[in-house]
């Protein structure tokens, strides 16, 4: 997913899209991501166990008393903030191009958007709410509308000739439509009622 939101502007301005090409980008940066992953997996497990705050520069923090720790620790903010500024723009990117596909795309149209959209993050972003809270809505909203809700509405306005041999294609596009409005709905809630109580 987080792959995703980068792919689709880099692949925008990619030069000689060639199938070969787009399946090295694909595969390169996956496998990328994959032993970024599991580096930091095994290196947060073996340093702190199952004692691991949602954000984990907290726990790195914990850990600095003034030696070459706290080096490294002032190393991963600076890495994190280089990677939120470089990462961000790549996302309003596709959140502003779905925007604007429902007009003509003027220069004013693209500015206003984009500042529309910066805007409504860093609010969204001061609200006074657990990092849990905040990644567990954005995950319910994000997943069910990806992986769910918009390949059955795709699918079923591509496809609008109800004839016999894909009536069970239908009927599962709109059965994952629901599942997706479902999962959004009761995730979303559930994460809510939890920053409410305390959770």
């Amino acid at each position: 997913l987080n792959a995703s939101w980068a792919f689709v502007p880099i692949l925008a301005g990619f030069g000689r899209k060639t199938p070969g090409r787009v399946a090295c980008l694909i595969w390169s940066s996956s496998l990328a991501i994959a032993a970024d992953y599991a580096l930091l997996a095994l290196v947060g497990s073996a340093t702190f166990c199952s004692a691991v705050d949602p954000n984990i520069l907290a726990s790195l923090g914990q850990t600095c008393s003034g030696g070459w720790n706290c080096g490294i620790v002032l190393v991963a903010k600076v890495a994190l903030v280089v990677q939120l500024t470089l990462a961000l723009p790549l996302r309003f990117f596709v959140a502003r191009s779905v925007v604007c596909a429902s007009w003509p795309e003027t220069l004013r149209t693209r500015w206003l958007v984009a500042a529309s959209l910066v805007l409504i993050a860093a609010t969204l972003a001061a609200a006074p709410l657990q990092l849990s809270v905040a990644i567990g809505v954005t995950s319910s909203i994000g997943a069910s509308v990806i992986i769910y809700i918009l390949p059955a509405l795709i699918d079923i306005s591509v496809g609008k000739e109800f004839i016999a041999s894909n009536i069970l294609r239908r009927a599962c596009s709109i059965l994952s439509l629901v599942l997706g409005f479902t999962l959004l709905l009761a995730g979303t809630v559930t994460n809510l009622m939890g920053a409410g109580v305390g959770g």
